[in-house]
C-alpha cells in the first residue's frame, strides 16, 4: 500500500546472476512500497569451448574449459515485465532510478545496431549485442592468467573479469570482436539504453571488478592493455566516484517520465551491504550463489590478507571483502550430482525432491555432537588460489549419509571464508558483529550458531528481506539532490 505521504519513489532495479528484481522506496522515508523479482531465464546452455590458439592454453583442464553466457535480451525483457506489474500511477511518481547487478561480467555491443526508438524493445537484432560473459565463464585458464602482463598496481586477474575475457578474445578468437564499437557490464548496457549518453560509464565499483583499473588514478592500465593487443576503445569511461547519476532517462519508460535522473551501474556486493548495514562495526555475511564476508575497511587497520578485495564503496569510501566463488553453487553442485546418480540407476529424482531430504536431513541431529566429514566444498576453486579445489577427508562408517554430507558441505563453506579472512583479522578491524544473510540461514538454523562460533562474535540474522535492489533505491534516493 501506498503510503498517503509518498509523493516521490525511487526505482531501484537488481540485475542478478539468476534474476531481476524491482524495488519502489518512498524517497524520503525509504520505506518499501513495492518488490517483485523474476528469474531471467537467461543462461545459454554452457558447451566445451572450442580448441584455443594460445600457446598459455595448451595442456589446460579442459572440465573447466566451459562458458558461462547470459542472453541480454531476455534479461531486459524480464525487467520490463517486471514493470508491467507496478500500477501506472506509482510508476509516475518516480523521481530517479537505480540500477545495480553482478559484477565482473562483460557484454559488448554496436551501438548504432542497439539503440531503439522505444524502450520497450525486444533487442533482437542479431549481431547488435554480445551475450552476457558472466563472473563465472572459465574460458581463462590458469596458463593463459599468468601470461597477462601485470596489472597496475598489482591485482588480482580471474577468469570471468571483463578485461580478462576481452584479452581472451583478443588472442583466441578475434573475429568475434568485429562489428562492435564498445562493452561494459550488463548494468552499463542498461544505464547507457535509458540514458541519453554516447558511450557507456562504469563506476569505479564495477571497473576495479573488471581487473586493469588503477583506483587512485580513477583510469584504466590503458597502456599496459594497448600493448597487449586489447581494443582499448570497446573500454567504457569511468565515472569518478564523487559523481552518482550517470544521465537522464531519454524518453519515457513504460509510465516513468522522460529526464529521471538514473544512477551509474553500481555492483550488487555494495548495494546488498548497503542494503543489511545497521552499524558501522558490523560485517555482513552473504550466503546466496556465492558468499562473501564483508566490512567497512579503515585503512590503519590492519593489512588485508592476499585472499581479499578492497572494493570501492559509496561516500568516497572502501569495504574489505572475502569474496568467495563457493556459496550455495557448492550445495546446488551436490545435489545435481545426487539426481544424476540416481539417474544412472534409473531413479528419477527432482530438485525439489532432493532439496526437501537436504532439508530434513541436514537438520535431523544437533550439530554440535555431530560427527560430520570434513569437506572443504571449493569445486570452482577461488580467484586468489584457482587450483586448490574440492576435497573431503574424515569419512568413517558412520558419517556416509545424506545429512553429514550436507553439514560437511555448510560447514566447509563457513569455514573456507574464515580461511580468506582470519578471525582475527576481522577483531583487528574493530568488527563486533556478523550480520547474516541469505535464505540458507533459514533453511539450515544451526548454521547462524556454527558462524559464530568460527568467527567468535555474535551474530544476527537479516530477516527484512532487504537486499541489492532495496540497497540501489535506497542509496539512490540519499543521492537525490533536496
Amino acid at each position: 500500500m501506498l503510503p498517503g505521504s509518498a509523493q516521490s519513489l525511487v526505482l531501484g532495479i537488481d540485475i542478478g546472476t539468476t534474476s531481476a528484481k524491482i524495488c519502489l522506496v518512498d524517497l524520503f522515508s525509504q520505506e518499501v512500497v513495492f518488490e517483485k523479482a523474476a528469474e531471467t531465464g537467461s543462461d545459454i546452455v554452457p558447451t566445451p569451448q572450442k580448441e584455443t590458439t594460445d600457446a598459455a592454453d595448451k595442456g589446460a583442464d579442459c572440465s573447466l574449459q566451459f562458458l558461462s553466457e547470459q542472453s541480454v535480451p531476455k534479461i531486459w525483457h524480464t525487467v520490463n515485465s517486471l514493470l508491467d506489474s507496478v500500477k501506472e500511477e506509482w510508476l509516475k511518481l518516480v523521481v530517479a532510478i537505480g540500477i545495480c547487478g553482478q559484477q565482473h561480467g562483460i557484454v559488448l555491443w554496436n551501438s548504432d545496431a542497439c539503440r531503439r526508438e522505444s524502450l520497450e524493445s525486444d533487442l533482437q537484432k542479431p549481431g547488435a549485442i554480445s551475450h552476457l560473459i558472466t563472473w563465472q565463464d572459465q574460458r581463462c585458464s590458469t596458463g593463459f592468467l599468468e601470461s597477462l602482463p601485470v596489472p597496475e598496481p598489482e591485482q588480482v586477474l580471474a577468469t570471468g573479469y571483463g578485461c580478462c575475457s576481452l584479452l581472451w578474445f583478443v588472442r583466441n578468437d578475434p573475429e568475434f570482436l568485429r562489428g562492435y564499437d564498445t562493452a561494459g557490464s550488463v548494468m552499463d548496457f542498461f544505464v547507457w539504453m535509458l540514458c541519453d549518453i554516447t558511450k557507456p560509464v562504469m563506476s569505479p565499483q564495477n571497473a576495479e571488478a573488471w581487473g586493469y583499473f588503477n583506483r587512485k588514478k580513477n583510469e584504466w592500465n590503458t597502456a599496459i592493455l594497448k600493448e597487449a593487443g586489447a581494443p582499448v576503445f570497446l573500454l567504457p569511461d569511468i565515472q569518478h566516484s564523487s559523481q552518482f547519476f550517470a544521465g537522464t532517462l531519454r524518453m519515457p519508460w513504460k509510465s516513468i517520465r522522460k529526464d529521471v535522473p538514473v544512477s551509474v551501474g553500481m555492483g550488487d556486493l555494495q548495494c546488498s551491504f548497503v542494503a543489511s548495514l545497521e552499524n558501522e562495526n558490523d560485517a555482513i555475511l552473504n550466503f546466496s550463489t556465492s558468499s562473501q564476508l564483508t566490512f567497512i575497511h579503515n585503512s590503519v587497520s590492519a593489512s588485508p590478507p592476499a585472499s581479499c578485495d578492497v572494493r570501492s564503496y559509496f561516500y568516497e569510501r572502501h569495504l574489505l571483502c572475502a569474496p568467495s566463488l563457493n556459496g550455495g553453487n557448492a550445495l546446488q553442485l551436490f545435489a545435481s550430482m545426487v539426481t544424476n546418480w540416481a539417474k544412472s540407476f534409473g531413479i528419477t529424482l527432482t530438485m525439489e525432491d532432493v532439496w526437501k531430504v537436504f532439508k530434513e536431513e541436514g537438520n535431523s541431529v544437533d550439530w554440535s555432537l555431530s560427527n560430520d566429514p570434513h569437506i572443504s566444498p571449493r569445486p570452482f576453486g577461488e580467484r586468489y588460489d584457482t587450483k586448490t579445489l574440492a576435497s573431503v577427508t574424515q569419512i568413517g562408517t558412520g558419517n556416509c549419509n545424506i545429512g553429514a554430507v550436507v553439514r560437511g558441505i555448510l560447514r566447509g563453506i563457513i569455514s573456507n571464508l574464515e580461511v580468506m579472512i582470519p578471525k582475527h583479522v576481522v577483531h583487528q578491524c574493530g568488527i563486533n558483529r556478523i550480520v547474516l544473510t541469505g535464505s540458507l540461514f533459514r533453511t539450515f538454523p544451526q548454521l547462524k550458531t556454527f558462524v559464530s562460533s568460527v568467527f567468535e562474535l555474535p551474530t544476527a540474522e537479516k530477516t527484512t528481506g532487504k537486499d541489492a535492489a532495496f540497497g540501489a533505491a535506497y542509496i539512490t534516493a540519499k543521492m537525490v539532490p533536496s
